[in-house]
C-alpha cells in the first residue's frame, strides 16, 4: 500500500470520526480547550462506546465545564442519543466495525501527528487543569 498523505488519511477516517473532528474544531473555535497539568491540550478526549456491534467515538470532554467525563458519564449522555438515532441522523452511521477499530484510530492518530491538529492557540484555552 502506498503511503498516504495527510488529506488522504483524513478522508479515509472521516466517515467514522467526523463527530470527533467537528467537536475538536468547534472547541477550538469557541475557545473552550483545556490545558492539562502536563502541558498538553484537550479538545475532545474521545471515548469509544460499543453499541450495536460497532464502536462509536464520542467526546468525553465537556467543553462547557472544562472537565473530562468518566466513561459512565459519557455513556449516560451518548447511549440514549445512539439508541434514538439522533447522532446517526446528524453524522450518518459513524460506528466503526470492531475489526476495523484499531486501524481507523491509528490512522486518525497518524493524521493528527501530520497536521496542525495539536497546535491549539493559547487564545482557545479557557480551562486549566490543576496538578
Amino acid at each position: 500500500m502506498a503511503k498516504m498523505n495527510e488529506q488522504e488519511i483524513l478522508n479515509s477516517v472521516l466517515p467514522n470520526l467526523q463527530f470527533i473532528h467537528d467537536y475538536h474544531n468547534e472547541t477550538v473555535k469557541q475557545g473552550k480547550a483545556l490545558k492539562n497539568a502536563d502541558g498538553t491540550i484537550t479538545t475532545t478526549y474521545s471515548i469509544g462506546i460499543p453499541f450495536g456491534g460497532k464502536i462509536y467515538e464520542v467526546p468525553g470532554y465537556d467543553r462547557d465545564t472544562g472537565k473530562k467525563m468518566t466513561e459512565d458519564e459519557v455513556f449516560k449522555i451518548y447511549i440514549p442519543m445512539l439508541e434514538s438515532g439522533e447522532l446517526q441522523r446528524q453524522y450518518g452511521d459513524f460506528g466503526i466495525p470492531k475489526g476495523n477499530y484499531k486501524t481507523i484510530i491509528n490512522l486518525y492518530q497518524q493524521y493528527k501527528k501530520m497536521s496542525d491538529y495539536g497546535n491549539v492557540p493559547n487564545s482557545a484555552i479557557s480551562f486549566y487543569e490543576s496538578e
